[in-house]
């Protein structure tokens, strides 16, 4: 209910912004207090007869609820506090004046006014009227040892509960300031807190991110082409061809595993992973040892892809040509990526001893984990072969998935 009465003053746009919207509120509650404090002492004033008071009080107060409503006007927030402080002094010194002077109880307040300026409106404005009624009180101290004689406005026999009055609603004050202080204080740590573990878990993705892309681009690659060396040696002794073989099955195993790491060690962090540019990579190396001649076409207008896609793509692609440098004994590897309006289209042929009917219906372990990928991504995957005429393989992947 309070929270609802104090955002009614507060205008909407300034409520979106949560550290816009607490000022606000704390400008707010300080105008809406103030407000019922200076009612307190209308009443006050009339109790003890304090006819001035009460007049000053009033135009006080009006002030005061007067603030309200510029806030709800949406004027500048420095401009509204400083004149709810203001309106405040004028309210002291007046009353101050009218009850004795150096010698009223009301004079305490002005100890009030640069605190909540300074929680209001700033550094600055605490500063000025910290000085400001620093002065006052010189002032009225000189005057009274000049011997001015202040008027006593008020009936003398209510003397101590107008002191204990005012002394009571000072200590108020002061908790309240000090309240909403610890409020504020609390917020700014927990926010602090937030941030420092924001920061945390970022500096760990980053830092697995890094890793992720170590293992990748020189782990990974280099085991990549340590299997390409050994998928060359054609003249090996029958009695080290198993040994060569085993030797390529476990750096198939190891590849494999190390990109499983990586890719749980990336989860999000793969934001910046470019199949086009992996697959240039990759083709290029390819060449380089002679295993194949390779070529990469591109047809359509390159476009990003979700980039968790684009990685599992890659991982289609490497299982493909891997199976092309193992089983084909192809002399030449063809891949194109074709990009229309909402598909990439990654097509692949070799030139190799190719596959009958049976063996593409055997769906071995490579075709079984490429088919789950390329499912997992909502896209779909052909294969096509006639024996000597090498293996042709389509995959097909929409921009959403």
């Amino acid at each position: 209910m309070i929270s609802k009465f104090i955002n009614f003053f507060i205008p909407r746009q300034r409520q979106e912004n949560a550290e816009e919207h607490r000022q606000y509120k704390l400008v707010t509650y300080f105008v809406i207090v103030t407000f019922l404090f200076d009612l307190n002492y209308i009443s006050l004033s009339s109790t003890i007869g304090f006819e001035m008071g009460m007049r000053i009080m009033a135009i006080t107060a009006g002030a005061h609820l007067l603030q309200a409503f510029a806030i709800r006007l949406d004027w500048p927030l420095w401009l509204v506090s400083n004149l709810y402080v203001l309106f405040g002094v004028f309210g002291v010194v007046g009353c101050t004046y009218y009850s004795g002077g150096f010698y009223s109880p009301v004079i305490v307040w002005l100890a009030s006014s640069p605190i909540v300026a300074l929680l209001m409106a700033g550094k600055r404005s605490g500063f000025v009227w910290m000085f400001i009624n620093a002065a006052m009180v010189v002032v009225f101290a000189l005057m009274a040892k000049n011997g001015y004689e202040f008027p006593v406005d008020y009936a003398a026999e209510w003397s101590n509960f107008f002191i204990a009055n005012t002394f009571f609603g000072l200590v108020i004050i002061i908790f309240v300031v000090a309240l909403v202080f610890e409020n504020g204080k609390n917020t700014a740590l927990r926010k602090l807190a937030q941030k420092n573990i924001l920061l945390a878990e970022e500096k760990k993705k980053t830092a697995l991110y890094a890793l992720s892309q170590e293992i990748h681009d020189n782990v990974g690659q280099t085991l990549f082409l340590a299997k390409l060396n050994l998928s060359t040696f054609d003249l090996v002794p029958d009695d080290e061809r198993e040994r060569v073989k085993n030797s390529m099955e476990l750096l198939s195993q190891a590849i494999d595993k190390l990109r499983d790491i990586s890719s749980t060690l990336n989860e999000e962090n793969i934001t910046n992973f470019s199949l086009l540019n992996s697959l240039k990579v990759d083709m290029e190396t390819i060449s380089g040892i002679g295993a194949l001649k390779t070529k990469l076409e591109v047809q359509g207008e390159v476009q990003k892809l979700n980039s968790k896609t684009e990685f599992v793509l890659y991982r289609i692609a490497q299982e493909v040509i891997n199976n092309v440098i193992k089983h084909s004994q192809a002399a030449h590897l063809h891949v194109k990526l074709i990009f229309s309006s909402n598909l990439l289209t990654m097509y692949f042929k070799d030139d190799g001893v190719g596959m009958n009917s049976e063996q593409l219906l055997k769906d071995g372990q490579g075709m079984r984990n490429m088919r789950e990928r390329t499912a997992g991504i909502q896209g779909e995957i052909n294969f096509s072969s006639s024996e000597n005429s090498g293996v042709e393989v389509t995959v097909k992947a929409p921009f959403y998935s």
